[in-house]
């Protein structure tokens, strides 16, 4: 069993895996280091990494990306506050507090906490990982 490593941040993740001769970053599907840390909801289906990079443009209401900036704080936080000016997607405050993330995907509207977005791009993560 190989020992993976994720680096998570605002923008993009990488994994990387310790082998006998050091440690290997994983390509992903592109070939690329860096994966964007970003899930696009759509009508159909939802996209995570470079393929929802590549929709964000055309759907950027439904695609979520900073999802980091959003973990762990209440919304009334003040920086949360100017944080979430900067989004172009909608945040609003959940019963107990925290942010919410509205999106519409599969044709209706949903909401997600950060920590669930986080979850669908650490499994997008996970599979570039699994593929090595």
């Amino acid at each position: 069993m190989s020992v993976v490593g994720f680096d998570f941040g605002n923008e993009s993740g990488v994994v990387a895996v310790a082998r006998q001769r050091g440690i290997d970053v994983v390509l992903n599907d592109e070939s690329k280091r860096e994966t964007p840390a970003l899930v696009c909801f759509g009508d159909k289906q939802r996209f995570l990494g470079t393929a929802g990079a590549a929709s964000s443009m055309m759907n950027p209401k439904n695609t979520i990306s900073q999802v980091k900036r959003l973990i762990g704080r209440q919304f009334s936080d003040p920086e949360l506050q100017r944080d979430i000016k900067t989004l172009p997607f909608s945040v609003t405050e959940g019963p107990d507090g925290y942010p919410l993330i509205n999106v519409r995907y599969l044709g209706e509207a949903r909401t997600f906490t950060p920590t669930q977005v986080l979850g669908m791009v650490l499994s997008n993560l996970k599979s570039i990982a699994e593929k090595t």
